[in-house]
């Protein structure tokens, strides 16, 4: 289905980000956080900057 998407489920302690946003909807990131014990890092967007540097499909 070609259509980039995005979902997330937030709770006290769970945080589950499902990302297919890249090449035409082709790269899938899914992500569990627990926010009580993570120090607010973005896991998803730490990898996006560090393995995704090309300028995202128009």
């Amino acid at each position: 289905m070609d259509v980039p998407h995005y979902f997330r489920i937030e709770g006290p302690v769970t945080l589950i980000e499902f990302d297919n946003t890249e090449d035409d909807a082709n790269h899938v990131h899914a992500v569990w956080r627990d926010p009580s014990n993570d120090f607010g890092t973005d896991i998803l967007a730490e990898h996006r900057a560090a393995q995704h540097t090309h300028p995202p499909d128009s």
